[in-house]
């Protein structure tokens, strides 16, 4: 056995474990703070992760370490703020450990063939394929995030979609996702630092998610129509008259997604347990059901060892950004710049209107994460530093609004895994495949939000 493969599988069952353990803690005794054997266990799996983090991203991480203890010592904080800035994201390993386990039974359920043999026959219909590639983008990576991107860009690339056209579809179905999935850690984020659970958040940001997808899907759409490649049919809709079994099964897929979210809805309100802990749980046994009910249990352990050795690693860049961001920003939270922050935002409130400061508070964490400043810093402070009613919006109002800058801050940074995954599989720069080409997607969603939030301030 190679060292990486080695190293791959001591990260990969060293997370799952840490995972499970976070899970435990959260679903049977959330009112304690996390123990110490678990917090201990969270920075030796960091340590080994090391050796596989993007220099970037290794970098970046290791300034909000920096910085984060610099104040933390020059202030003399108790060691339960530091304990609790270590403890704050650790929620986030569960969701990253376990929702992309969903992908298991979507490939292993043929799922995938089905979709190829639905390109073969849309094959001379490119703006069908467009719109068919955007909302698999939209339904699927609500669940296992990035990943779906390399798992459609070698279906879809067959087709007669030049890259650009692929790469707009995947960034329109994705940023519209990244609004409003429970299984992403901006909005897991949010609902934890608003204290909102997610049936009352939910159905706002699900509404912006799907306006922003209609937005990108027909309005730009009509605005390239002068493209050759990309004709308006007379009917933009997929037809499933006369299906076949490949179509029953890609509708069966559709089913069984919303019946997830659905649940998901009725779980967080009958049990009152936090959404981050309840789709973490969906992830991890809702995609071992769903194999039982594919008939592959005796194949259970084989697409378990696999995910644990080959998928788990990959998670590193994330778990290393959110746990570094989170300390930084509950230090930060517990000195006096928390105080500055506030105080300078509430000047500017004053200064401008309502609708100006709303664009303003979006576009901040975007201008930030241009130029590498992950929106998890900036939004985190956000959150943690301004009250909503002093600027005058309600709760609800501003998670909407922390989500939607999340969302921007994704689409237009050159740095953000969304733009990197699309310029490597596009063989493209990050730019170019994110704001660069989709420009007139980022600027009128932009101000479809501004206008979303005011009008429910």
């Amino acid at each position: 056995m190679s060292k990486s493969i080695l190293l791959a599988r001591v990260q990969g069952i060293f997370i799952f474990i840490i995972a499970l353990a976070i899970l435990f803690q959260q679903l049977f005794n959330s009112s304690s703070p996390m123990p110490a054997i678990i917090l201990y266990g969270c920075i030796t799996m960091v340590l080994l992760l090391f050796p596989t983090i993007k220099r970037s991203t290794l970098i970046i991480s290791m300034i909000m370490l920096v910085l984060g203890h610099i104040l933390f010592f020059y202030y003399h904080l108790d060691f339960d703020v530091w304990k609790s800035a270590v403890s704050i994201n650790l929620g986030l390993i569960s969701l990253f450990s376990f929702v992309p386990m969903l992908i298991m039974p979507i490939s292993a359920g043929g799922y995938l063939y089905s979709i190829e043999m639905e390109l073969k026959r849309l094959h001379s219909k490119p703006t069908s394929v467009f719109l068919l590639l955007s909302f698999l983008t939209f339904l699927l990576g609500s669940v296992v995030n990035l990943a779906i991107i390399r798992v459609l860009y070698p279906l879809f690339k067959k087709t007669s979609l030049s890259p650009e056209r692929l790469g707009k579809a995947m960034y329109t179905g994705f940023i519209s996702t990244n609004v409003w999935s429970p299984y992403f850690a901006s909005v897991a984020i949010i609902l934890h630092f608003m204290e909102l659970p997610y049936t009352t958040l939910g159905p706002f940001i699900l509404t912006l998610a799907i306006i922003h997808f209609v937005f990108g899907n027909i309005v730009v759409l009509f605005i390239l129509k002068k493209d050759k490649n990309l004709e308006l049919p007379e009917e933009m809709v997929l037809q499933f008259e006369r299906m076949n079994d490949q179509r029953k099964n890609m509708i069966q897929l559709i089913i069984i997604m919303s019946g997830i979210f659905i649940l998901l809805f009725i779980l967080e309100k009958a049990t009152g347990q936090k959404m981050t802990v309840l789709v973490s749980i969906m992830g991890l046994l809702g995609s071992m059901i769903w194999l039982l009910f594919l008939k592959e249990g005796m194949k259970l352990k084989e697409h378990l060892s696999t995910y644990i050795i080959f998928s788990l690693p990959k998670i590193a860049n994330e778990l290393s950004l959110f746990i570094s961001a989170g300390f930084f920003g509950i230090v930060v939270m517990s000195t006096p710049v928390n105080l500055l922050i506030n105080s300078f935002i509430n000047t500017i409130a004053g200064k401008v209107s309502l609708i100006f400061l709303i664009g303003i508070l979006i576009l901040l964490p975007v201008s930030l994460a241009f130029i590498g400043v992950h929106q998890i810093v900036s939004v985190t402070l956000l959150a943690t530093s301004i009250s909503p009613e002093t600027i005058g919006l309600s709760t609800l109002a501003y998670g909407v609004l922390l989500a939607a800058a999340w969302c921007h801050s994704s689409g237009a940074s050159p740095f953000s895994p969304l733009n990197l995954t699309l310029g490597s599989v596009l063989n493209k720069s990050s730019f170019n495949v994110g704001i660069g080409s989709n420009y007139l997607f980022f600027i009128g969603t932009l101000l479809i939000t501004i206008s979303f939030v005011y009008f429910i301030r």
